[in-house]
């Protein structure tokens, strides 16, 4: 149990760098009641309520900017590092279940956002997921294939295969394959290249159909 903390603290710190959130974000703290306690301040009784629409926006982008890896063994060399046994990645309403995860630290120039300044730092350029197969769910979809690359700069995963084991998605009755096959994490967008699609027709709306 404890590499496995371990390995879900390191890849967590490197990863709130690569969405941008490393300097931005305050260190985490367990939310008790008692450090919750401690940590209100008085001042803030007199903030304005936020709506229920606000409040859903904002979680919504939360989620959708946290990036978390969680794996029972990292190894970390140089300027790659490498997640092996029950990987599980997620990031807005995707997640992905594979067997190893392998990632790619990079320099990268970016602008604070409250003094201007363009800082160097090092980040995750992106992630690729190997396994037999991979498994990535979302809300109501469900994909398999044979490796899926996660781009951190366009918040895009993308599934392929092979031509014996092209990416399947699966919505609700509807069976669909491509290679590839790209979901957008922020607009919940599939997108699917060479489709083919399979969707169960009954079988007394067959003659309507052949007309």
């Amino acid at each position: 149990m404890r590499p496995y903390i371990k390995a879900t603290i390191f890849l967590t710190a490197l990863l709130f760098a690569a969405t941008g959130l490393a300097e931005e974000t305050p260190e985490a703290k367990p939310d008790t009641a008692e450090n919750s306690d401690a940590d209100a301040p008085e001042a803030a009784e007199e903030k304005p309520e936020e709506n229920d629409s606000e409040k859903q926006t904002e979680s919504a982008a939360e989620q959708n900017a946290s990036l978390d890896v969680w794996a029972e063994q990292v190894i970390y060399e140089g300027d790659t590092f490498t997640c092996t046994g029950n990987v599980i990645i997620t990031r807005g309403k995707a997640r992905i279940e594979c067997d190893e995860v392998e990632g790619v630290i990079v320099e990268a120039e970016r602008t604070d956002s409250e003094t201007g300044e363009k800082k160097t730092e090092r980040t995750i350029k992106g992630l690729v997921a190997t396994g037999s197969p991979i498994v990535m769910t979302t809300d109501a979809q469900k994909a398999t294939c044979l490796r899926a690359e996660y781009d951190v700069n366009t918040a895009t995963i993308t599934l392929t295969g092979s031509e014996e084991q092209r990416p399947t998605l699966v919505d609700g009755e509807r069976h669909m394959t491509g290679d590839p096959i790209t979901y957008d994490i922020e607009k919940n967008k599939w997108v699917i290249k060479q489709p083919r699609i399979r969707i169960p027709i009954e079988d007394d709306k067959l003659p309507d159909i052949l007309k």
